[in-house]
């Protein structure tokens, strides 16, 4: 494509979407490959006969895989195209060559991590904060957003890619009550200690719904709460906020 004659087995054959978002010179500096000139007159049959490869999945794994650092650098919209392009071709046999266990989940730090290593939710709430979320791994949802502009699959890739929607019951069992035990939650925000209870609040009833699906009374689900999770009080000593269970506390005039 550069105007250069060279050996078949340097040469790829690429679709337009791969074209367009990795040019020849960029194609030369991240892969080490060219594609053939669309002057060459021949079928794509005849070039492979002669040598020259398709983009394999391989390349698409190493753009996570060898160049994260360089793909951090790139703008919101070519990232955008990246993963509509990703999301509307093998999907199974991207995750089944290895997808999943590379660096390839965006998240709203700007940082991309591996899906098999950790638990990636979308967004608590849309356009609601509960003040906890920096204990999540979070979605970057700009990311996504801009993403689906481009193609509708890109959902079902991040699903494939284990990417969560919070489940009230999971969440408070698997994240808000651990936070509360031992002595770790001493070191939480006090905006996080509040922000689980408002979360519990908001989900009240998908965290008893999904207390009743695991085998849950609703007293069960209750008592769990109530025996589980460290209240703010109206105490105040030494410039330190006291705090306690709620079955040992009362109810304000």
């Amino acid at each position: 494509a550069a105007g250069q004659w060279t050996l078949p087995s340097a040469l790829r054959i690429a679709r337009k979407g791969f074209r367009d978002l990795f040019s020849s010179e960029l194609a030369l500096e991240l892969f080490g490959f060219d594609y053939v000139d669309a002057r060459v007159q021949g079928s794509d049959e005849l070039l492979r006969k002669l040598g020259v490869k398709d983009i394999l999945l391989s390349d698409v794994l190493s753009v996570f895989e060898q160049h994260g650092s360089w793909l951090k650098q790139q703008s919101l919209e070519w990232k955008a195209r990246f993963f509509a392009y990703i999301a509307v071709h093998d999907v199974p046999a991207l995750i089944k060559a290895g997808l999943a266990k590379l660096p390839c989940v965006p998240t709203n730090t700007g940082d991309f991590v591996i899906p098999d290593q950790t638990s990636v939710f979308y967004p608590l709430s849309k356009g609601k904060k509960y003040g906890f979320e920096h204990e999540l791994v979070i979605v970057d949802s700009e990311l996504l957003e801009h993403a689906q502009q481009h193609s509708e699959r890109v959902q079902n890739l991040f699903a494939a890619l284990k990417v969560r929607r919070d489940d009230p019951y999971d969440l408070v069992t698997s994240h808000i009550l651990p936070r509360h035990q031992g002595e770790s939650w001493m070191t939480s925000e006090h905006k996080a200690l509040i922000g689980h209870l408002r979360y519990v609040k908001d989900k009240l009833k998908e965290y008893l719904g999904g207390a009743a699906a695991a085998g849950k009374t609703e007293a069960q689900a209750f008592q769990a709460l109530r025996e589980g999770i460290w209240l703010g009080t109206k105490q105040n000593k030494d410039g330190s906020w006291l705090f306690n269970r709620a079955d040992q506390l009362y109810l304000g005039k």
